[in-house]
């Protein structure tokens, strides 16, 4: 979890490729299925329930593990919901203000719900969205190396299973 630009992507596809779990990048799929930010938001409820929905077979047939990604704040009861009857881990991923704005600002249109208002995004989600989760562990991409990134969730998977 974490805000706009802050490498959960970037982390989610690293663990897929490392430590071959599988990965669901949220946002790209939902737009891929509702074909814009406002048809999902007029269809908001469905494609939530569907997109966890999802996730639960995935994790079924995958034997336990998926990597998903999440602000945490539109789909809060749901990941709630999937943490209570999967015991998820909740893995927080850090960066700092200037390279998660940085980042959200050099996306391409269309590959997330919007790339504008990241900076009040970011303030938002850390002063009233994170505090809010107890998170299992805290990834800092910008000072772990990615050998670091992956036996950290190695270490964490280990102690889950």
């Amino acid at each position: 979890m974490g805000p706009p630009g802050s490498g959960k992507t970037y982390v989610g596809h690293l663990l897929q490729e490392r430590l071959g779990l599988t990965f669901i990048e949220g946002e790209a799929e939902l737009l891929r299925e509702y074909g814009s930010t406002e048809n999902f938001i007029r269809h908001k409820a469905e494609a939530l329930r569907r997109y966890f929905d999802r996730l639960r077979s995935i994790q079924v047939r995958s034997g336990g593990v998926v990597a998903f990604e999440s602000t945490g704040l539109s789909d809060r009861a749901q990941l709630l919901a999937l943490v209570a009857e999967a015991g998820c881990a909740l893995v927080r991923v850090e960066a700092s203000r200037e390279s998660s704005v940085s980042r959200v600002a050099g996306r391409e249109p269309g590959r997330n719900f919007t790339n504008e208002g990241a900076a009040e995004f970011f303030d938002y989600w850390h002063r009233e969205v994170a505090p809010t989760y107890e998170f299992d562990a805290v990834i800092r991409n910008e000072t772990e190396s990615d050998d670091d990134i992956v036996e950290q969730v190695r270490s964490l998977l280990s102690a889950w299973r």
